[in-house]
């Protein structure tokens, strides 16, 4: 099911009622629709089949009743802080505060221990947002950029030094794909400063 974790997932056929799906997500501890409606397809041969109820695991929340959360910015990060051309790990690791210990941005997306798969970015705070190139290649380049909350931008180093600005993540992947197929991964609420993992928002 693509990068949406589910962890759990029970789909009951009734004659003519459809199906009750009980499911939660490992990263974010909650499931889109879609996720459900893939596992549900999955589950029953690929058919499509009607969603009679949706029961989400206890401390989960439906989407429909999920609240923008409000976040706090726990490490301000220095956006002027040094950008050379392609560096974009040491960038957004720097502006945080320190050395990430990654050889590369895809490396660290994959050991985050928070990662949102979703582009529900949090307002009035500063995240790193992942992306990764998915042709052989560049085995696990990724690229890394900081999200500006305020501004509702995104910053990311590029061909020369200095950062540039993109506007949707749409943008940066079309930026992106001129060196190779590329996907997005997610934004998580860590980073890894100084080689650990450290909340920038909580």
């Amino acid at each position: 099911m693509n990068q949406v974790a589910v962890a759990l997932l029970v789909a009951t056929l009734s004659s003519l009622g459809g199906v009750t799906v009980t499911a939660s997500d490992t990263k974010t501890n909650a499931v889109s629709s879609a996720a459900v409606n893939k596992a549900v397809a999955a589950s029953v041969g690929g058919k499509t089949m009607k969603i009679k109820q949706i029961n989400y695991v206890p401390g989960t929340a439906a989407p429909s009743q999920q609240t923008t959360k409000t976040y706090k910015q726990v490490i301000q990060p220095n956006l002027d802080a040094p950008a050379e051309a392609w560096m974009c790990l040491a960038y957004v690791a720097g502006a945080f505060g320190g050395a990430s210990g990654y050889a590369t941005a895809a490396m660290a997306a994959d050991d985050a221990p928070v990662m949102y798969n979703n582009q529900d970015f949090p307002e009035n705070v500063y995240v790193p947002v992942f992306f990764r190139f998915v042709d052989q290649a560049h085995g696990s380049v990724g690229h890394v950029v900081i999200w500006d909350g305020y501004k509702k931008e995104f910053l990311s180093t590029g061909s020369s030094n200095g950062h540039i600005t993109f506007h949707s993540v749409d943008e940066v992947l079309a930026w992106l794909s001129g060196s190779g197929d590329v996907e997005y991964i997610g934004w998580s609420t860590e980073m890894p400063i100084d080689h650990q993992w450290r909340p920038v928002v909580d």
